[in-house]
C-alpha cells in the first residue's frame, strides 16, 4: 500500500515536472514569436485562427490578438478567379496543400486588414501535426508592399532603359568585372551581323565570330585585352572591318561610389559614311588647292570676328612680290602694301565685307621694287548649316593690263570719236578759212591798182617840178582815180582786216580746243570743269550745232575738281554725242532742240546736270543704259561703250555718282558727281 502511494507521488511529480517544462517551452515560444517581426497565426482544419504574434495584430491592424482568435483567417487573404468571383478556402491550393500535410509559399498574395485596406505579402505555410494526423497549420508572413512597389518601379525603369538602348543607333555592350556579357542592345547584333544561333550562345563564340570580320583582328583583341587588364581605363579607336565598314569604338568602365570597379561599357558607331565624306572632303580640298594654287588670282579666306586669315593662294606672293606668312600673322597687314589713295576704298572693303554682305572695290599697290599694279577685288559671305555669317571669301585679281588696254582702247575711241568729228571740224574750220583767204585776195588786188595810183602819183611828183602838167598827164590821173576807187578801199580795207583777224581767231580756237580735247590724261589733276566742258562743247560743235542749240550755266565759283580731266573730256562728249541724237530723233526738219549744260556745288560734290529735250529712255531699257555693249542704235552705228565707260570713269575710277531723270517724249537729265576733295567711295547707279 505504501508502496503504491509513493510510485503514485513520483508520478504526480514527474508529471509536474513535465508540465512546468512545457509551460516553459510554450513561454518561451511564445516570447519567440512576440518578438519576431514576421506575422505568424496557427490555424486549424477549418481555417480558424488558434493563435497569433504582436506582429500578425499589428501588421493586420486589429487592436489585440482576441479579436483574431476563431477568425477565419482564409477570409483576410483575397483570392478571385479571372471572372473576379471569389474562392472559397476548399476552392484555394494553398488550403488543400496544408490539408494534405505539404508546406506551401507564396508572394503576392492579398491580405486584408481591418479597415478594409489590403497589402501584398509574402506567405509561407507549414502543417501542424499530431502524431501522423495533420491538426493545422502555422502560417508566417511579411508585408512586401514596398519591395513590390520598388520592384515595379525597376521593371519600369529597366523597360525604359531597355528601350533607349534599343532605339539608340549606336551599338551598345555592357560587360562585368570578368569580362561576361551582361547587356547588349539589338544594333549590337546587327552592326556586328553575329547570327541568332550564336548571339545566345555563349560570350566566346561571339566574339570568335566577330573577329572574323575585323581588317587587323590582332590589334582588336590586344586592345580588348589591354582594357580588361586596366580597368580605370577609357578607350575609343576606330576598327576597321573587311567589308570596308568603319567603327568608332568607345569604352569606359562602370566604376561605383564605393569606387569599385563592376564592368565595362562598350559602344560602337559606324561611321563609314562620315569617314567616306572625309576622304571625299580631303579629295576635294586638295582639288580647290590644286586649282587655287595656279590660277592667276589670288583667292582668299578668313574669318570675320576676329579677323583671321584661314587660306591665301600662292597667287598674292607672284603679284604683291610679299610673302603670304604675313597675313596668315595679321590679315590686316593687307592695308600696307595699298596706294595712299586707295588706302580709304580698301578699308571701306574690309569693313564691308565683315558685314554679311558682297563686296567690291578697285584699288592700287606698289611694290617693293617701287611699281605700281591695279587690283579688283571681291568678296563674299559663308554661312553655315545654320545660316549663320561665320567665313569670307574672295578674289583679288591683278588688272593692271586690262587698265592698260582700257585706256589704250578708250585713247582708240577718243581717236575714233575725234575721226568721226574730223569732217564737222573741217568744214568748221574751212568756213573761217575761206573768208580769210577771199579778204586776203580782195587786199592782194586792191593793192595792186592802189600801187599803179602810187606809180603815176609819183609820176605827177617828179611831173610838179615842172611848170605845167599836160593836159594828158591830167587826164591819165583822173582816169585811174576812178579805176582804183579810193574811197571805197579806204573803207573796206580795215573790216577785211577785222574778218581776217576773227577768222583766224576762230581757227586757232578750234584747234586748241582739239588738241586739249585729245591731250591724254594719266594722272589725276585739278582742273576748271567749266573750262573742259566748254572745250568739248567746241569739239562736239558739228554734232550738235544743226540739231539744237547748247545752253550753259556754270558756277563761277565752281573749284578745281581732282581728276583724270581727258577721261572727263571723253564723258561729257559721249553725253552731248547721245543728246544731240536723241534729239536728232524726234526733231522734223527745220526744228531745234536744246541742250543745257550746268554746274554747281552740291553736298561736298562738283554737279554737272546734261538735260536735253530728245525722245527720253523708255522704261524697258533704262535698267542696261550703263551695261557694256548695250546700245539701241543700229548695227555699226553704236559700240555700246559710251554709257559703260562713263559709269566706269565717273563710278569706278573717281568715287563719283552718275545717274538720270527721264521722261519719255520730252527728254533726259544726266546728274553727275565728282568728289572735289578726296574720292567718296560710293557707287550710284
Amino acid at each position: 500500500m505504501f508502496k503504491r502511494f509513493v510510485g503514485v507521488n513520483e508520478e504526480v511529480t514527474e508529471r509536474k515536472r513535465a508540465h512546468q517544462e512545457l509551460r516553459e517551452s510554450e513561454d518561451k515560444l511564445r516570447r519567440i514569436l512576440e518578438s519576431t517581426a514576421e506575422a505568424i497565426y496557427g490555424i486549424d482544419l477549418e481555417g480558424c485562427c488558434t493563435f497569433c504574434n504582436a506582429a500578425c495584430v499589428s501588421l493586420l491592424g486589429y487592436a489585440d490578438s482576441d479579436q483574431l482568435l476563431g477568425k477565419n483567417m482564409h477570409a483576410l487573404i483575397h483570392h478571385s478567379r479571372s471572372d473576379g468571383t471569389r474562392l472559397s478556402a476548399q476552392e484555394c491550393h494553398i488550403f488543400q496543400e496544408f490539408l494534405r500535410g505539404e508546406g506551401t509559399h507564396e508572394e503576392n498574395e492579398v491580405l486584408w486588414k481591418a479597415d478594409g485596406s489590403s497589402f501584398a505579402a509574402e506567405y509561407w505555410s507549414y502543417p501542424q501535426r499530431k502524431g501522423q494526423e495533420v491538426v493545422g497549420a502555422t502560417v508566417a508572413f511579411i508585408d512586401i508592399t514596398k519591395r513590390k512597389r520598388a520592384e515595379e518601379e525597376l521593371r519600369s525603369k529597366t523597360a525604359l532603359l531597355e528601350a533607349q538602348v534599343n532605339s539608340t543607333i549606336d551599338a551598345i555592350l555592357v560587360v562585368g568585372e570578368n569580362g561576361q556579357h551582361i547587356l547588349k542592345n539589338r544594333r549590337f547584333d546587327e552592326m556586328w551581323r553575329i547570327p541568332q544561333h550564336i548571339s545566345g550562345n555563349g560570350d566566346q563564340k561571339a566574339l570568335a565570330y566577330a573577329v572574323e570580320l575585323i581588317k587587323n583582328p590582332e590589334q582588336f583583341l590586344g586592345k580588348l585585352k589591354y582594357l580588361y587588364a586596366h580597368p580605370n581605363e577609357t578607350c575609343r579607336d576606330e576598327i576597321e572591318f573587311r567589308d570596308g565598314t568603319t567603327v568608332d569604338r568607345y569604352s569606359s568602365p562602370v566604376i561605383g561610389k564605393d569606387a569599385k570597379y563592376y564592368g565595362r561599357i562598350f559602344t560602337f558607331r559606324d561611321i563609314t559614311e562620315r569617314k567616306q565624306a572625309e576622304v571625299a572632303l580631303r579629295e576635294s580640298e586638295a582639288q580647290f588647292r590644286e586649282i587655287a594654287e595656279n590660277i592667276r588670282e589670288v583667292f582668299f579666306a578668313l574669318t570675320p570676328e576676329p579677323l583671321q586669315m584661314t587660306y591665301i593662294s600662292r597667287a598674292y606672293e607672284e603679284i604683291w612680290c610679299r610673302p603670304r606668312q604675313e597675313l596668315y600673322d595679321d590679315p590686316r597687314a593687307w592695308l600696307t602694301p595699298i596706294h595712299p589713295d586707295d588706302q580709304e576704298r580698301a578699308i571701306a572693303l574690309l569693313a564691308k565685307s565683315q558685314q554679311d554682305t558682297t563686296a567690291e572695290t578697285e584699288y592700287r599697290i606698289l611694290r617693293p621694287d617701287g611699281s605700281t599694279r591695279s587690283i579688283r577685288a571681291r568678296t563674299f559671305p559663308v554661312h553655315n548649316a545654320e545660316g549663320k555669317f561665320c567665313r569670307v571669301v574672295g578674289i583679288a585679281e591683278d588688272i593692271t593690263e586690262q587698265r592698260r588696254l582700257e585706256e589704250q582702247l578708250q585713247e582708240v575711241q577718243k581717236m575714233e570719236a575725234i575721226g568721226h568729228l574730223a569732217a564737222g571740224i573741217a568744214h568748221e574750220i574751212n568756213t573761217p578759212t575761206q573768208f580769210v583767204n577771199d579778204n586776203l585776195a580782195f587786199l592782194r588786188e586792191s593793192w595792186h591798182s592802189a600801187n599803179q595810183l602810187l606809180a603815176l602819183y609819183r609820176d605827177v611828183i617828179t611831173d610838179v617840178a615842172q611848170p605845167h602838167l599836160s593836159q594828158q598827164l591830167r587826164k591819165t590821173i583822173d582816169e585811174a582815180e576812178r579805176n582804183a576807187d579810193l574811197e571805197f578801199i579806204a573803207t573796206e580795207i580795215p573790216r577785211t582786216i577785222e574778218q581776217a583777224l576773227d577768222g583766224t581767231e576762230r581757227v586757232t580756237k578750234i584747234v586748241g580746243a582739239m588738241k586739249e580735247f585729245s591731250h591724254p590724261s594719266s594722272e589725276k589733276s585739278a582742273t576748271d570743269l567749266n573750262r573742259a566742258i566748254e572745250t568739248t562743247i567746241t569739239v562736239a560743235r558739228s554734232e550738235w550745232k544743226y540739231v539744237a542749240d547748247i545752253e550753259t550755266h556754270f558756277d563761277s565759283g565752281l573749284p578745281a575738281v581732282p581728276c583724270y580731266i581727258g577721261e572727263i573730256n571723253q564723258v561729257i562728249l559721249n553725253l552731248i554725242v547721245n543728246a544731240a541724237h536723241a534729239i536728232k530723233t524726234k526733231m522734223t526738219d527745220g526744228e531745234k532742240g536744246l541742250i543745257t549744260i550746268c554746274t554747281c556745288v552740291r553736298d561736298g560734290f562738283a554737279e554737272v546736270t546734261l538735260a536735253d529735250t530728245g525722245t527720253g529712255i523708255p522704261d524697258a531699257i533704262r535698267s542696261k543704259i550703263f551695261d557694256p555693249f548695250f546700245t539701241t542704235k543700229e548695227l555699226g552705228k553704236g559700240a555700246g561703250q559710251g554709257l559703260a565707260l562713263a559709269h566706269r570713269v565717273i563710278v569706278k575710277k573717281h568715287g563719283g555718282k552718275i545717274w538720270f531723270e527721264t521722261e519719255v517724249g520730252k527728254g533726259t537729265t544726266f546728274f553727275i558727281h565728282l568728289p572735289i576733295y578726296g574720292s567718296s567711295g560710293e557707287e550710284a547707279r
